[in-house]
């Protein structure tokens, strides 16, 4: 497929796919009535409902592939471009549905109830930043490139997958009875924030061995729970709106200052400035828990505390896998050009390496790491076989 198709491929499949297959799951689920293309096989389970996506984008798959062997590039784009639409269409009206479910069904609480005056503060200047942005060239380049980078690279299939992950965790809860749609907004953001950085850091494993160690050490300490105390009781949304920007600045000149030893006396300013305002929202936060207490000792508070917590702890298999992938590929890789002239021999290499290791991923970085000087002279077998029996010989 080629590089125009491939992206509205995969925009169609994460929205055809994932987005109406959860969104209907949940809607039929709740007795909700779905008149999309899943209907015409009655009530569907989950299995069935996978079935008939997998069917329905594998044709699609061979049809493209057999479309650009033809030269019909514009009826590809035709094609995909109208499941892309048909998906964010009905993912959406699912969505809908579900949230008119969150409005009227879920105790008393809306969707909008969710977020606080900070979060709806940061949303609006978020919503002025980006209508103001995408009148600016330079700025709808930028988010064309972003979006290459993420849809037309091997990091696509490594972001589509720890979606469908996230996904499977959070279908996996619902059933459980352990969330609900008053969660969206706090799964969302979590997905966004926390989700995607620890996935871009997830190659950091490849040097640090106890790096997944370290990313349990951080969630189990006081400064969450402070965090989500400060962040639970907020001023006045036009205060908020007001802080905003002044805070922004005042970080950016921070970070700013910090570059150079000349701005060190604006650089001490600005923390003293953001200490004294950190102070302020804690006594302010500790304040309202011992006049307010019985707004934040809730079941739903409790939800929102510990549901980013697990999703990080239970998204680090993923993070390893990818981790480990991400290592073998590496590897193979460079293999491949260093040994380029015996294929077969390239192809004996990793099989001995992957028998050698498995999954263990701190192994095989301790393999790489002991082996750097010692690929580019590999000739035969038993040069392979030479390394991999002094590596053996080293971990007795």
């Amino acid at each position: 497929m080629n590089s125009d198709n491939k992206p509205l491929f995969i925009f169609g499949f994460i929205f055809y796919f994932i987005g109406d297959l959860a969104t209907t799951y949940v809607a039929l689920n709740n007795g909700f009535t779905e008149k999309g293309f899943i209907r015409v096989i009655g009530s569907p389970g989950l299995a069935d409902m996978v079935i008939v996506k997998i069917i329905f984008f594998t044709a699609l798959y061979f049809l493209i592939m057999f479309l650009e062997k033809r030269g019909n590039n514009y009826l590809c784009g035709a094609i995909l471009g109208l499941v892309a639409g048909m998906g964010m269409t009905v993912t959406w009206m699912n969505a809908l549905v579900i949230m008119e479910y969150l409005k009227y069904q879920l105790i008393n609480m809306t969707f909008i109830d969710t977020f606080n005056n900070r979060e709806r503060a940061i949303a609006i200047w978020l919503f002025v930043f980006l209508a103001w942005a995408f009148t600016k060239k330079d700025f709808r380049k930028s988010i064309l490139n972003v979006f290459k980078l993420l849809f037309l690279t091997k990091f696509a299939f490594v972001l589509l997958g720890a979606i469908v992950y996230v996904a499977l965790i959070i279908m996996l809860l619902y059933k459980a009875k352990l969330w609900d749609f008053l969660l969206v907004k706090d799964t969302i953001i979590w997905t966004l924030g926390t989700g995607f950085v620890l996935l871009l850091k997830s190659n950091k494993a490849l040097q640090d061995n106890n790096h997944f160690r370290k990313i349990v050490f951080d969630i189990l300490t006081l400064t969450v729970v402070l965090e989500f105390i400060t962040n639970f009781y907020t001023f006045d949304l036009w205060v908020e709106i007001f802080l905003f920007p002044v805070l922004l600045f005042i970080v950016t000149i921070n970070a700013y200052a910090g570059l150079n030893e000349k701005f060190k006396k604006v650089k001490n300013l600005t923390n003293l400035i953001l200490a004294i305002y950190g102070i302020y929202i804690l006594l302010f936060a500790f304040s309202q828990v011992i006049s307010n207490y019985h707004s934040l000792v809730t079941l739903y508070n409790l939800q929102t505390l510990v549901l980013p917590l697990f999703l990080t702890v239970v998204y680090i298999p993923c993070l390893y896998v990818i981790a480990l992938i991400t290592a073998y590929d590496k590897l193979f890789s460079r293999l491949e050009f260093l040994i380029r002239k015996d294929k077969a021999l390239v192809k004996y290499t990793k099989f001995k390496i992957i028998t050698l290791c498995h999954l263990n991923l701190n192994k095989l970085n301790k393999f790489v790491q002991e082996n750097n000087s010692n690929f580019q002279e590999l000739a035969s077998k038993k040069d392979v076989m030479k390394i991999i029996e002094q590596f053996r010989t080293k971990r007795e």
